[in-house]
């Protein structure tokens, strides 16, 4: 019987041969140091050691389409050579600094998304995850509207801080503690047809 599954392309890249931790190590030091809510998905799950542009690899040199894009945070794919080098470039200059003080790039990036954005937008402000930009537009609305309440869609996904898990709509991300107050989820409807 022969196999018509369709296979991954060619790719010029050879990953390095991985020298640290058995999978079944990192196992177990995740079943005793990290909180069992921060779970795989497989029963048998793949251990990733490095990437490449759309590409991530495991241990045993194994290739992988990342079709979650390290869950939307390398929209340009692993290890862009660009990124990469701006992350160094950067790192040897200067690895952080608070908004407290004057840095040039914050003030240039900026600009640069505003001249993006359409005509009636136009400042920004940069926080450091999605949860956080969730919790801000949820404090920005209510502020605005002086409307507390906010209707959350099925199958949402927000975020791990107190308001946008309140959001979220997926068990495997929310506990069942209160969340914070004036979130409704919505029950789709069925279809009229």
């Amino acid at each position: 019987m022969s196999n018509n599954l369709p296979s991954i392309p060619p790719f010029n890249y050879q990953p390095t041969t991985y020298i640290g931790l058995s999978a079944q190590q990192v196992i177990d030091l995740r079943k005793q140091y990290i909180n069992p809510v921060v779970a795989t998905y497989y029963q048998q799950p793949i251990m990733i050691v490095e990437g490449s542009m759309q590409y991530v690899f495991d241990e045993t040199g194994k290739r992988y389409l990342d079709a979650f894009a390290g869950i939307a945070t390398v929209n340009v794919g692993h290890c862009h050579p660009h990124v990469v080098q701006a992350i160094q470039e950067q790192s040897a200059k200067l690895q952080h600094v608070t908004t407290l003080y004057l840095h040039p790039t914050i003030a240039e990036y900026s600009q640069m998304l505003v001249d993006k954005m359409p005509d009636d937008l136009s400042m920004v402000y940069l926080v450091n995850s999605g949860s956080e930009a969730n919790d801000l537009a949820m404090l920005m609305a209510r502020v605005y509207t002086e409307n507390f309440d906010l209707i959350a869609l099925r199958n949402g996904y927000h975020g791990m801080s107190g308001n946008s898990m309140g959001l979220t709509a997926q068990s495997t991300w929310k506990y069942s503690t209160p969340h914070h107050f004036g979130i409704h989820h919505a029950i789709n409807a069925a279809l009229p047809y």
